[in-house]
């Protein structure tokens, strides 16, 4: 028996029929239109029009072949309907004591203990240690810091006068001499200007203040003077020799803050753009987090997204037996003793039904060659099925890693919306990057994919290649050794990231030669804070803890400094998921292979050429814990399931470490050869346990054992 086409299909088709469907030039003149009325500030008019020319199903397939274009401007209207104008109290997460319009001056104040990361970032940019307010101020201006000395002294100080690029500026530090508590701690007072040109103004250990329980430091700057205050009591003034530089971002760094208040006028071309950045950032989370698109939506669109909830990936045919169908979704990670050939008789599957059966669980068990096969076969025999189709072009480019299956996906689209254009934009991203990707999740919905994990993957994808600070991102493309890095940060700092990947990447080419580079440059989202990462992940609606790699958005997150080792790791590692991700399937490619490596790639560092890799203290800290012999043989952790591997994580990555170290440090018979044996092994779409008897297999297994137990002890004495 056939299946019927989806419905969206079914739908779309319906809709093409119609003699009086919506043509695309038809939705271009409803767009100018309706743009017209909306930079009129019309926006309710616009978007009430829009609507209007949306509502007849016949005009289905233009509208989805625009949808981006259509949410955008819905949302935006929406957004603007609720916000006609932003007055100063809306552009700040602060409270806004004052404005003078004239002058735009404005007095400001923050209780910084209870915002949360997105307000803070709202108002402020992280730089290093230090928070600068967004808006760049006049020549006169003062700020207030008030907080409580943490146990473990840290100096609080002021930052004026920081240029753009944030290569220049004055950090005045008030100092403190502790007396009272041992151990005596002194800060001198500085006093000085960064950058160029460089100006000292004080650098003194007298007169120092004792830190009581809290401090309060004010610093107030007018026509060139600064005059530094603790309290009412006046610590300093100076005179600086640079005043026409004193306009710029302002900030502090201040361990212990609870309280802040700006005061000052703002500078007319950065209010303006403060605005502009303002109502962009509002509107974002507005569309990714407040808007309800089914809300404004014609009823068809609405109808279609119910329909389409029910199309989950790889779900059991529709034709399968009723007792075979709350098993299905276990094929891929079934239990432990799990008998597909008994289950698959017991529930009474035809042969058809069987190979897709088969097919998802070779897919769980990364076995891509058997996948394909086993979905041909389903295939052939009759099961024309949106989930096979793509479980078939899965396991064709992770066997095969040729673009046919793409151009299959692509036919089947027309029937298979959701299952081949879900499959499609997964795969083209793998092939070729997150635009790719993009691209193929449009061509989905086009044609009639309104599933919520294609609608939402799509809505995510494109906010993160907007960037981490949308329009205010930088955008630093080294086109020539494909890396594009979205920052929100300086070009300086783009553009260390960018060299800091392109040399990870380079390292792992060298470590596991063999594996593919997307077309597309490999795109990084730089963060110059964890805090601005989480913020955006939370914008997101992803966990706030996310970072590194995201195999659903084919982009990487990276908050920091590259030129900080322990950033660095965390680079390394997402650079080496997001580059082994094109090759193999990262969801089942064996753990110790994946994450052994990971580790090994943390520690190690490659430059103009040389590769230096060296002891992971992390993980040699980790396998400490069992200081002799084997936590796990080299067999045993080569072939764990991977619920074995989660149930034993810890370890079990510390010894993947020491393993894959052990192979990279010894390419001397008889282990010469062995771990690019095993790569390309999986890479040609065989199971763990294949890969590992053809690599390793005719290694005598005490040997091996032997070897790898005197590499860990040596390892784990590094360890002090």
């Amino acid at each position: 028996m056939r299946p019927a086409r989806s419905l969206l299909a079914g739908v779309a088709a319906a809709a093409l029929a119609c003699p009086a469907a919506l043509r695309a030039q038809d939705l271009d003149a409803l767009f100018t239109r309706t743009d017209a009325l909306a930079g009129q500030g019309d926006y309710a008019g616009a978007r009430s029009a829009l609507q209007a020319g949306i509502q007849d199903p016949a005009g289905r397939n233009a509208v989805l072949a625009r949808y981006g274009d259509v949410r955008d401007r819905l949302a935006e209207w929406s957004f603007r309907e609720k916000h006609p104008l932003l007055r100063p109290a809306e552009m700040f997460a602060g409270t806004v004591e004052k404005w003078r319009e004239k002058q735009r001056g404005i007095d400001l104040a923050w209780k910084w203990e209870a915002l949360g990361v997105e307000q803070r970032l709202a108002d402020f940019v992280p730089w290093k240690d230090d928070w600068l307010f967004r808006v760049p101020v006049g020549s006169a201006f003062s700020i207030e810091l008030q907080g409580a000395w943490p146990a473990a002294l840290q100096p609080v100080s002021f930052v004026v006068g920081v240029d753009a690029a944030r290569t220049s500026g004055w950090r005045i530090t008030p100092g403190f001499h502790r007396t009272k508590v041992k151990p005596e701690l002194k800060m001198p007072r500085r006093a000085e200007r960064f950058g160029d040109p460089r100006e000292v103004l004080e650098a003194s250990s007298e007169g120092l203040e004792e830190p009581g329980a809290g401090y309060s430091y004010s610093l107030e700057v007018k026509n060139g003077q600064f005059t530094l205050r603790s309290g009412s009591k006046k610590l300093a003034a100076y005179k600086t020799q640079h005043a026409d530089l004193v306009p710029g971002w302002i900030g502090f760094c201040a361990p212990g803050l609870t309280a802040v208040r700006i005061s000052g006028d703002l500078e007319k071309s950065a209010w303006e753009a403060r605005q502009a950045a303002r109502r962009l950032q509002l509107l974002d989370h507005y569309r990714l987090r407040e808007y309800d698109l089914l809300a404004d939506m014609p009823p068809w669109f609405a109808a279609a997204v119910a329909a389409s909830a029910a199309d989950t990936e790889f779900r059991p045919p529709p034709d399968a037996p009723e007792a075979s169908k709350a098993a299905w979704a276990q094929l891929q990670h079934p239990p432990d003793g799990f008998d597909l050939a008994a289950w698959s008789t017991s529930a009474g599957l035809n042969e058809a039904q069987r190979a897709y059966a088969e097919a998802l669980h070779a897919a769980g068990r990364g076995a891509w060659k058997e996948c394909e096969a086993k979905a041909t076969q389903a295939l052939n025999g009759g099961l024309k099925f949106g989930p096979v189709m793509a479980l078939r072009a899965r396991g064709q480019f992770y066997s095969s890693h040729g673009e046919g299956m793409l151009r299959e996906l692509a036919a089947n689209i027309a029937d298979w919306p959701i299952d081949c254009g879900h499959e499609l934009a997964r795969l083209r991203g793998r092939a070729y990057g997150p635009k790719g990707m993009l691209q193929a999740l449009d061509q989905a919905i086009a044609a009639g994919a309104l599933s919520p994990r294609v609608l939402t993957t799509r809505d995510r994808l494109a906010a993160a290649l907007a960037g981490p600070a949308g329009q205010d991102s930088f955008r630093y493309d080294d086109a020539p050794n494909k890396v594009l890095v979205l920052s929100e940060g300086t070009k300086g700092e783009a553009e260390a990231v960018a060299r800091a990947a392109f040399n990870s990447r380079e390292m792992a080419v060298k470590v596991v030669p063999g594996v593919f580079t997307a077309k597309e440059a490999m795109t990084i989202l730089h963060f110059t804070s964890d805090g601005s990462r989480a913020a955006f992940c939370a914008r997101l609606g992803l966990d706030e803890q996310t970072d590194g790699y995201l195999p659903e958005l084919r982009v990487s997150l990276f908050a920091g400094d590259p030129g900080k080792a322990l950033e660095r790791e965390k680079l390394n590692m997402a650079v080496w998921l997001h580059h082994l991700d094109g090759t193999l399937d990262i969801a089942t490619a064996p753990e110790w292979f994946v994450y052994g490596n990971r580790a090994f790639f943390a520690a190690a560092e490659f430059e103009k050429g040389r590769l230096d890799y060296y002891t992971n203290m992390a993980m040699a800290r980790r396998a400490k814990e069992v200081p002799a012999g084997l936590r796990f043989k080299p067999a045993e952790l080569m072939l764990m399931s991977p619920a074995q591997w989660q149930a034993k994580k810890d370890q079990a990555e510390a010894e993947s470490w020491i393993l894959v170290h052990f192979f990279h440090r010894n390419e001397i018979p008889p282990y010469q050869g062995r771990m690019a044996r095993y790569f390309h092994t999986l890479a040609s779409g065989q199971d763990r346990q294949a890969a590992y008897t053809q690599a390793f297999g005719d290694l005598p297994e005490e040997q091996l054992n032997s070897a790898v137990a005197l590499h860990r002890k040596a390892q784990v004495e590094k360890v002090e």
